[in-house]
């Protein structure tokens, strides 16, 4: 699950590179929201996979 954390975050990551134009100086807003979504869905993914990591090594 982490990896796929990872992997989504560097998605959010590379939408919000290539919703600025350069050209005029703006940002396409639906890719923003889309890449903050992104963002998001992954530090709570990664969040999640350490604290099932911490619990499974406090059991044992």
């Amino acid at each position: 699950m982490g990896k796929w954390g990872l992997f989504f975050l560097s998605i959010g990551c590379l939408m919000i590179i290539f919703a600025a134009d350069a050209k005029s100086g703006t940002y396409d807003i639906l890719s923003l929201v889309t890449a903050g979504f992104f963002i998001v869905i992954s530090i709570v993914m990664i969040t999640k996979e350490k604290r099932q990591k911490l619990s499974e090594n406090q059991v044992e």
